[in-house]
């Protein structure tokens, strides 16, 4: 079954079915490349030897000036036969080409989506903190999955070791995914007098780390 998993009510329809369904990433460009490669690897391995003599000298010259290996290079051509030129990354949260999705966690519970831009605030430049596609919070409340540009990949997983207990790496595969906002403005301390909103939460957090 394809889905959005952020916006899926998969949980009601496993409820009322008593079915289970597992989520699956649609195959990543990669994925599919290698698919392809095998496929031109059989048909190369069935051509006729006869077409050798034809093209061995520009084989033999094209070894000798390159700076690949000679597996490198027939990679290359495999890649060719099978149509690829090039592999761009596809997020698995949005499908979007040329993104790559990230999961954020941060040692604590997460619950609400501006909780996490301002931990990116803490070591990234705002501009590159605006750029992120697609923030949801994880199902267990203590990540966040979100989309930045495959360009920009290099500078957010370097930025994370500047920030105090925060932890950031690129998704192989989703985890399960909160399928809408929980409401916000709970209590902790039981919601009496005296006890905390979730942001003023955050911000203590957010305050606290900032002094280390």
């Amino acid at each position: 079954m394809l889905y959005d998993p952020r916006k899926s009510n998969i949980s009601r329809i496993e409820r009322e079915s008593g079915v289970q369904f597992e989520h699956l990433s649609a195959p990543q460009p990669a994925d599919v490349a290698k698919a392809a490669g095998k496929e031109a690897a059989d048909i190369i391995a069935d051509i006729s030897d006869s077409v050798i003599p034809a093209f061995k000298a520009a084989a033999e010259e094209l070894l000798n000036t390159s700076d690949l290996s000679p597996a490198e290079l027939l990679a290359k051509a495999l890649a060719k036969a099978a149509g690829y030129s090039e592999i761009k990354t596809r997020s698995l949260l949005t499908s979007m080409e040329n993104c790559v999705t990230l999961l954020l966690e941060c040692g604590r519970p997460i619950f609400s989506p501006s909780f996490v831009y301002s931990v990116l605030r803490r070591f990234l430049p705002e501009e590159k903190v605006e750029s992120i596609n697609g923030l949801t919070l994880t199902a267990d409340g203590k990540g966040a999955v979100f989309d930045v540009s495959a360009d920009h990949l290099d500078e957010f997983l370097a930025g994370q070791k500047t920030a105090h207990g925060v932890k950031l790496e690129v998704v192989e595969a989703l985890p399960p995914l909160q399928e809408r906002e929980k409401p916000r403005g709970g209590r902790f301390g039981g919601g009496g007098r005296g006890g905390f909103s979730i942001e003023e939460a955050e911000v203590a957090f957010l305050e606290e780390e900032g002094k280390r």
